[in-house]
């Protein structure tokens, strides 16, 4: 059994909650945490901790021109 401090794996637990890892990383990371207490433990502490911040942060959606700075900024720029 390996702790917290001590393995890099949890550290990826959050993104595994956001939903953020490639799939490939996620496979691996839920192979090792069905093997793990303690991973586990610390997974549904995260879940628990994700759900609560859904339910107590307002929910807003993002001001119009922010949606139009992104995709400019985005936008390939003209060679003059």
């Amino acid at each position: 059994m390996t702790t917290p401090g001590a393995d890099p794996r949890y550290d990826a637990l959050a993104d595994l909650v956001l939903g953020t890892l490639p799939d490939q990383e996620r496979a691996v990371l839920e192979g090792w945490v069905a093997t793990e207490p303690a991973a586990q433990a610390q997974l549904r502490a995260l879940r628990e901790a994700m759900g609560a911040l859904a339910v107590v942060v307002p929910q807003l959606d993002p001001p119009p021109a922010s949606a139009g700075a992104r995709a400019r900024r985005c936008r390939p720029r003209r060679v003059r």
